[in-house]
């Protein structure tokens, strides 16, 4: 849009100015024309005084006429000026539009998302279901996280099918759930879960604060490029009320065959994150209380039969958890 500055005239100023003119000039002659004005011009006395009263009338009307026409400019200039001033305003709100949905954009490639698509929620769904394992599987492990939580209520991000939300409703705990898949809310919907269709920073932004008393996110966080990631905990500490939990699981890279295969299994999955990571991640937004939690080792039959040192140690990196989950804190006085 371009940038100008409509110039703004002063009528009276412009009027005084053409009257200290008039007054320094001579009267301008009279038209040639017209056989009665020449005769009229020669007369002696009366001659050069009708002459001269002619130049100022006509020159006060060519003043009038001037000074009418910029009054009308003026005016124009007015409406230009406000019609300026709207333009301005509404490309300042288109920009804001637009810088939006490109953040959006940029969000859903770092993440490896394709745009919503009526092919890929329901195929994601089908993926979710094949690498998840069963409903019945996923709630048993997550039953060992209760113990954790308090009163609530909580607030699970990317909640899928809603298996933690069955869990926290048995226990007595209220908790609402939010994704951005439809095709996966919909199960949670119909076990009568409270759910959310939306972006989860988007959500977080937009709850109170002190709201929560623990926000989890289960194979969510390798998901996020790393400024969204940084974004989640800052907003989940803001909307935690004191002593409240952040709970973190997601694939864990000290086990070789995680880092390298089962990891990768899933395309939108950004990079794995070692444990001290999100622990140090944590420390530095003000969490306390920072735990690891591991679960999910490979079978014990797979374990070496020397139990050396050395044996050990390619036990951890090749058989050991699978996942583990960081457990972090709001400051109880905060």
């Amino acid at each position: 849009m371009p940038d100008f500055d409509t110039p703004r005239i002063d009528p009276d100023a412009l009027r005084r100015r053409l009257d200290d003119l008039l007054a320094s000039q001579p009267a301008p002659p009279a038209p040639a024309s017209g056989v009665w004005r020449a005769r009229l011009r020669r007369l002696p006395v009366l001659g050069p005084l009708a002459w001269r009263l002619w130049g100022r009338l006509t020159g006060r009307r060519f003043k009038q006429h001037l000074l009418g026409e910029i009054e009308r400019l003026s005016h124009l200039a007015d409406r230009l000026e406000r019609l300026h001033a709207d333009l301005t305003a509404q490309g300042e709100a288109i920009a804001r539009v637009e810088r939006r949905q490109a953040r959006l954009r940029e969000r859903l490639d770092r993440a490896g998302v394709p745009q919503p698509s009526d092919l890929f929620e329901p195929w994601y769904r089908a993926l979710e279901d094949a690498c998840r394992g069963s409903a019945d599987e996923l709630g048993a492990h997550l039953a060992g996280y209760l113990p954790h939580i308090g009163h609530g209520p909580v607030l699970d991000l990317g909640c899928g099918r809603g298996e933690w939300l069955a869990l926290l409703a048995e226990g007595g705990i209220p908790a609402v759930g939010v994704d951005h898949n439809p095709a996966m809310l919909e199960a949670a919907r119909a076990a009568g879960h409270q759910v959310v269709e939306s972006d989860l920073l988007d959500y977080l932004h937009a709850a109170a604060p002190a709201s929560y008393g623990a926000v989890t996110a289960f194979q969510v966080a390798e998901h996020l490029p790393l400024p969204s990631l940084l974004e989640l905990f800052a907003a989940a500490r803001r909307v935690l009320m004191p002593g409240g939990l952040l709970l973190l699981e997601t694939p864990n890279p000290e086990n070789l065959q995680v880092a390298a295969f089962t990891f990768w299994q899933d395309p939108t999955h950004q990079r794995p994150l070692p444990p001290p990571l999100l622990a140090y991640t944590a420390a530095h937004f003000g969490y306390t209380d920072i735990t690891i939690l591991r679960a999910h080792p490979w079978d014990a039959a797979l374990r070496f039969a020397d139990p050396g040192p050395a044996a050990q140690h390619l036990e951890k990196i090749l058989f050991g958890p699978q996942d583990y989950a960081l457990l972090a804190r709001t400051p109880a006085n905060a």
